[in-house]
């Protein structure tokens, strides 16, 4: 009998956790068509035995996919998937049959396509991979709101990188985040805020690939954004800091593009919106720690989107000149 394992857990928030580990063909098949979208799995005629294991976890957003499978599979798509994916090689190596290209990648490597792009997925070897997908209509709207107009952008790319591209080694290094948060207690299952910001964080990397100069062609000229404006989009992150919201958000509030607020900030502010939203975030920590000085700081920091406790009491540091344990001593006297 063939030994078999899969569970599913649900976070509080809106993240969704599945996992399998199989040995039987079409059970992996049919994991894969259920939690993304119907493919055919193939074995090599020389293939030896078949093996399948895979974490995905899967929010409104996006998608963090980290799969094992013995060499000799492939996989083929049934349908269009209209999805845009980043798939980082973790060992093994495997090539991807495009619209108009071959491209192989091994350890190190990954490939940014559209999933409608990828004819078929061939696993030379025994394969780890860690992938990142994101609805390709939530690209098309980020680019909307980028340059203020209506686009009907074609996702018909594949891009091979590797870790010595500085933008290939942020993209790693942001599937090493993805991967921290979703470990051991998992704070991203539990911190929607944070899981705003790792998805909008691949996003922007993921445009980057795509080309500015690309996105850029469909601009139109920048509308001027005042000073008032500035201080509105202001008031609505100040109300919103503490819920899962974007720049993206802020824009759609004040009824502007992306472009013309990411430009009203650096006018009249000298700054990124993001920056300021940021800033925000740390002072409603802060507050909410004088608060609740008893309260464990990890707790309190996932309720404002700061998952990485390493990287927070870097950041809280800069900004208050000490740590949030200092602070914390200071609220309970």
């Amino acid at each position: 009998m063939l030994a078999t394992i899969t569970q599913d857990i649900e976070a509080p928030g809106r993240l969704v956790a599945h996992h399998i580990a199989t040995t039987d063909l079409d059970e992996a098949q049919g994991f894969i068509s259920t939690h993304t979208a119907p493919v055919k799995l193939e074995t090599a005629p020389q293939g030896g035995g078949v093996w399948f294991d895979a974490n995905y976890f899967i929010s409104d957003e996006f998608m963090a996919l980290e799969t094992r499978m013995s060499g000799g599979l492939s996989l083929v798509p049934q349908v269009e998937y209209d999805t845009v994916m980043v798939r980082m090689g973790l060992s093994g190596v495997m090539r991807a049959e495009g619209s108009r290209a071959v491209e192989r990648s091994g350890p190190d490597e990954l490939l940014i396509y559209a999933a409608r792009t990828g004819r078929r997925m061939l696993f030379d070897t025994d394969r780890h991979d860690l992938v990142l997908v994101l609805p390709a209509e939530r690209v098309r709207q980020r680019v909307q709101h980028l340059i203020g107009q209506p686009v009907a952008l074609p996702l018909d790319f594949m891009i091979p990188m590797n870790c010595d591209n500085p933008l290939g080694a942020a993209l790693f290094s942001l599937g090493a985040a993805f991967k921290c948060g979703l470990a051991g207690s998992a704070p991203l299952m539990h911190s929607p805020i944070g899981l705003r910001r790792h998805g909008d964080a691949l996003l922007g990397l993921m445009l980057s690939a795509i080309g500015a100069e690309k996105i850029n062609s469909l601009a139109g000229p920048v509308s001027s954004l005042a000073a008032i404006d500035v201080a509105r989009a202001e008031e609505y992150m100040r109300h919103n800091a503490g819920n899962a919201i974007g720049v993206s958000d802020v824009a759609d509030a004040l009824g502007i593009s992306m472009r013309s607020l990411q430009y009203g900030f650096r006018k009249h502010r000298r700054t990124h919106p993001l920056a300021v939203l940021q800033r925000m975030r740390l002072e409603g920590l802060r507050e909410d720690i004088l608060r609740n000085p008893l309260r464990p700081i990890a707790e309190v920091a996932q309720r404002w989107g700061f998952t990485h406790l390493g990287r927070l009491s870097k950041q809280y540091q800069e900004a208050f000149g000490e740590r949030p344990s200092v602070t914390a001593r200071r609220g309970r006297g």
